[in-house]
């Protein structure tokens, strides 16, 4: 485990701390790949990803962001949306990711509603979006915003020199993340610096991270498990971090399997559903030649986990390295960050048979030899 690594996250007060120092390290090294389903790929180094932030900290400041004003991020997985988030939080603002319009909802009004709410909620400095979300608050919906200001990643230019990162200690707020997005009105959750360090520590503590690993993901970063796990975990631990737009995993699920392989991924995480669709709906020539036996923890969470999941996915995927005691159940909450409880690392998923009617009438749970519920533990 290198010194680089542990300095990173254990010495830092702050995210950006925790950034800058692996940058002042080892600015050339490759942290970051972005693959589409089409096998195109990005890479940035660490460098790269800082001077990238840097250009959106000083656009903030140049359009006036006060220290503590919301910046809300309506992008998809992509730099745009990496070097807004640290570019935000470099300018003392407080990043706030919400998800793209939806290709499955025809009428644009519950998007732009959804996110006049968050205005509302929140009054954001600005919005950085792309043009076709810009276009959406033409004509009367501009209303929407307010004195909110739209700012598009092109409009972000590299200035001839660069502000110092803003002074911030680790009570600062560090994101804004809007739970429950999905099912309900979104409601915003205030992280702070402290907290998002002490989780990350934790899981990189819990899932025996070390700078050799390779974390493959496709999870959107506006999504909790995403931003804090799937991406600045492996990154602030100084691990190579290959990221797959949701919509490409939506679109063709294989894409994230075959980037294991192709990176020798070592962990992911994802919700039941994935690893159902992956089990159950992935033709066998889409799995030729595939090689998974780099993959070591599987995080199983964001949804209740399934024990005919679990064995599907680890039936159907033993022929290709997968070992079933690499998938690890797990729950978390916004509340607390993310993560909140785990299955141990490098055991089987323990799943139980529970005696349905004492469970329903007095909510005990007790193991039983017949008919009964299938539960999967989440760990402690």
């Amino acid at each position: 485990m290198g010194a680089a690594m542990l300095d990173a996250l254990d010495e830092a007060r702050t995210l950006i701390e925790a950034l800058q120092s692996l940058v002042e390290t080892k600015p050339d090294d490759e942290a970051l790949v972005l693959l589409d389903r089409k096998q195109g790929e990005q890479c940035f180094t660490l460098g790269e990803l800082w001077d990238r932030a840097r250009s959106v900290q000083s656009a903030l400041m140049d359009r006036g962001l006060v220290p503590g004003s919301v910046v809300v991020l309506v992008l998809p997985t992509s730099p745009e949306l990496i070097a807004a988030y640290f570019g935000t939080m470099l300018a003392r603002g407080i990043p706030a990711m919400l998800s793209t319009p939806s290709n499955r909802v025809s009428d644009p009004r519950i998007f732009t509603d959804r996110v006049a709410h968050v205005v509302a909620n929140s009054s954001p400095h600005s919005l950085i979006c792309r043009p076709d979300v810009a276009a959406l608050f033409e004509g009367e919906r501009a209303a929407l915003l307010g004195e909110t200001r739209l700012l598009l990643p092109d409009e972000i230019e590299t200035p001839a020199s660069f502000p110092d990162p803003a002074p911030c200690n680790s009570e600062a707020i560090a994101s804004m993340q809007y739970s429950s997005g999905t099912t309900g009105t979104p409601k915003g959750v205030l992280v702070t610096h402290a907290a998002a360090l002490n989780n990350l520590r934790s899981m990189q503590q819990a899932f025996e991270v070390s700078e050799g690993d390779v974390a493959v993901n496709w999870i959107p970063l506006y999504h909790d498990m995403g931003l804090f796990g799937a991406f600045l975990l492996p990154l602030l631990c100084g691990c190579k971090t290959v990221l797959i737009p949701t919509m490409d995993f939506m679109r063709d699920p294989a894409i994230w399997l075959r980037a294991i392989d192709k990176y020798r991924g070592t962990f992911a995480w994802a919700p039941n559903l994935a690893y159902a669709l992956c089990a159950k709906r992935l033709r066998n020539e889409a799995l030729d030649g595939l090689d998974l036996s780099s993959w070591r923890l599987a995080l199983n969470g964001s949804e209740p986990v399934l024990a005919t999941t679990v064995s599907a996915f680890a039936k159907r995927m033993a022929a290709y390295g997968f070992s079933r005691e690499c998938m690890s159940p797990a729950y978390g909450l916004a509340e607390a960050t993310v993560l909140a409880t785990v299955h141990p690392v490098r055991e089987e998923p323990l799943c139980e048979v529970l005696d349905r009617d004492l469970l329903a009438a007095e909510e005990i749970a007790r193991p039983t030899s017949s008919a009964g519920v299938s539960c999967v533990s989440i760990g402690r």
